[in-house]
């Protein structure tokens, strides 16, 4: 950016002295040369100019991206910030909603493998007769939050 804000400065400056250099002139040939130089000279400042405002869009888009990844980091850390880690009887882990920001949202886990990567996605519970698991829809990793209950003995009958 200042290399081209420093080529538009010389071009100017030259332009000028070409203009102070052409009031000193005659001759109609010696001013049509002059004239024809002056042309290339702004025609040069013209194009360093583009430059440099083409240069300086690129820093507002750069600056306008950087601002959205700054805000969604914001948010992310926001969000990390009213998660808990849970460990679960099972040895196993998941993100819960802590105790100051529940309000009527109802107790919830998050996905530990995905919200560690920036995603908020809640895992969906499934009890059986024995055990319970959640599953992440996302990531579809299930876990065992719960120890089986006690299975009861297998009985075999013949039908005899």
């Amino acid at each position: 950016m200042l290399g081209e804000m420093a080529a538009v400065l010389s071009c100017t400056k030259a332009a000028v002295d070409l203009t102070k250099g052409m009031m000193s002139l005659k001759k109609d040939v010696d001013i049509q040369a002059k004239a024809i130089e002056l042309n290339n000279v702004l025609f040069d400042l013209q194009q360093q100019l583009m430059n440099a405002q083409l240069g300086q869009m690129q820093l507002v888009e750069r600056i306008r991206g950087l601002e959205t990844e700054l805000a969604a980091q914001n948010e992310l850390k926001k969000l990390q910030e009213r998660y808990a880690l849970y460990r679960f009887p099972t040895g196993t882990y998941g993100y819960n909603l802590k105790p100051e920001f529940r309000g009527d949202e109802p107790d919830h886990y998050l996905c530990s493998g995905c919200f560690e990567k920036g995603q908020r996605v809640t895992m969906h519970a499934r009890t059986t007769d024995y055990t319970s698991t959640m599953t992440c829809p996302q990531c579809k990793n299930v876990i065992e939050v719960d120890h089986p209950k006690d299975v009861p003995p297998l009985t075999v009958t013949w039908g005899y």
